[in-house]
C-alpha cells in the first residue's frame, strides 16, 4: 500500500522482490487516503500488509502491519523477503514476523 504516488517506484521493486520468492502480491496504488486503503484491505484479510511511505523509500525500507494490527517500521526488504518465505516454505500459521505486542 503505497500512501502516496511518488512511492510507486519503491512499491514496484518491493513486489517484485516478493514475486520472486513466490509470494502472491497486490499492490494498492490507487488515489485513495491511508487509511480508506488500510480499512478495505483489512477487510478482504491478508496476512500482511506492506506500508510504503517516504522514510521506507529513502531507505529501501519496508513498514509491514500483520493481520493482528500490529506494525513494525523499518525492516530492510531482503529480510522481510526471507522471512516470509520462511514463513511460506515452513506453511507456517502463526504470523511470526509482526508478532503481538
Amino acid at each position: 500500500i503505497t500512501i502516496s504516488e511518488k512511492h510507486k517506484q519503491h512499491a514496484a521493486r518491493v513486489a517484485e522482490a516478493l514475486k520472486q520468492a513466490g509470494v502472491r502480491v497486490r499492490v494498492d496504488d490507487s488515489d485513495s487516503t491511508i487509511g480508506k486503503k488500510i480499512r478495505l484491505h483489512r477487510t478482504l484479510r491478508p496476512a500482511y500488509m506492506v506500508i510504503i511511505g517516504d522514510e521506507e523509500s529513502a531507505n529501501g525500507t519496508v513498514s509491514i502491519r500483520g493481520r493482528n494490527n500490529n506494525q513494525r517500521n523499518g525492516v530492510a526488504l531482503d529480510e522481510f523477503v526471507a522471512e516470509i518465505f520462511a514463513e511460506i516454505t515452513n506453511r507456517s500459521t502463526e504470523l511470526g514476523i509482526v508478532p503481538p505486542e
